[in-house]
């Protein structure tokens, strides 16, 4: 599990000019090969079955997240000629590479009472969650957020910076396929079973991609005019490649295979992959008549006697005191 986050809220007060840029990346990339094989071996089993398998289960969950909150407060000489710019951009990057093998090769298997079975399975989960937020109210100004997501399964990343520009395009730069490879074999073999000979290959991985992009900016002044922008930009890409094979082959000379019940050779891809991209931009104007001054200047002129900070209702503070007769 890897995550990586930037969230935050931030306060500008009486400041005609403020930049704000907030970021996190995640880059992930797991390799490996699992592998289960018989060469130039003897099996058997007189009680049981004879089983040769190889499972790649791994699990990859990423989440990367940069958001930020910006309220900003201005005095009203201020509001007309403010400038107001903030940000959020995420990064994120996952690999997964390798191969399962479940492999008899010039090797002879035997049951007097079970199955044989060879099977290679590619089960692994890769859920990618991509989120880039940036919400900022009050002067002019923009908004804008930025998420790059990309998820490869069977390739290698060479160059982010190249597979993020050919992404645009739908091009291959910056990556190279290495097809992650699932076999079930049996080769040059003499199997005899008393039961079923089972020769099953299959991806049966779960996949998940969700890119999300939030930019809003609201512009609200007393009086005056006011600018307000908002960008969202999203570049998701994601690619898997699986080969899948389930094998039962001879060489150079003849072998014997026998099953009682049954021969089954079987190769099936069954993975479920979801990609989803979401963007939000939304950007706003409004005064108020000038009526949060109004209040202010009241406030000035006939401030309160008491005052609580909300944490408990029963304590006051101020000039004045309560008295109990």
């Amino acid at each position: 599990t890897a995550i990586a986050s930037f969230i935050g809220t931030d306060k500008v007060q009486f400041s005609p000019v403020s930049l704000n840029f907030k970021a996190a990346s995640s880059i992930n990339k797991i390799t490996g090969n699992v592998a289960a094989i018989v060469t130039s071996g003897a099996l058997s089993s007189t009680t049981g079955a004879v089983a040769v398998t190889a499972t790649d289960a791994r699990w990859l969950v990423s989440n990367t997240i940069a958001r930020q909150d910006i309220d900003i407060e201005l005095s009203s000489l201020m509001q007309a000629s403010s400038v107001h710019m903030a940000a959020s951009a995420t990064l994120s990057v996952n690999a997964l590479l390798g191969n399962v093998t479940a492999d008899v090769v010039s090797s002879t298997v035997s049951t007097t009472a079970g199955d044989v079975t060879v099977s290679a399975d590619l089960a692994i989960f890769l859920d990618a969650r991509t989120v880039a937020a940036v919400i900022q109210t009050g002067g002019s100004g923009s908004a804008a957020g930025f998420s790059i997501a990309q998820n490869y399964v069977g390739y290698d990343v060479k160059s982010i910076a190249a597979q993020t520009i050919s992404a645009i395009f739908g091009f291959n730069w910056g990556i190279e396929e290495q097809s992650y490879s699932v076999l079930a074999r049996v080769q040059a073999s003499n199997v005899t079973s008393a039961g079923k000979l089972n020769i099953r290959a299959s991806d049966t991985g779960k996949f998940n991609a969700t890119v999300s992009n939030i930019a809003a900016n609201a512009a609200l002044t007393s009086f005056g005019s006011q600018t307000s922008s908002a960008l969202g930009f999203v570049i998701s890409s994601t690619k898997i490649a699986t080969s899948v094979r389930a094998v039962l082959e001879s060489t150079t000379t003849a072998k014997t295979v026998h099953a009682a019940t049954g021969v089954t050779v079987d190769a099936s891809n069954i993975a479920d992959i979801a990609a989803n991209a979401r963007v939000y931009s939304s950007s706003l104007t409004g005064k108020d008549g000038a009526a949060t001054w109004a209040s202010r200047i009241l406030g000035i002129l006939e401030p309160a006697d008491f005052r609580t900070s909300g944490a408990d209702g029963k304590t006051y503070t101020g000039e004045s005191a309560f008295s109990l007769t």
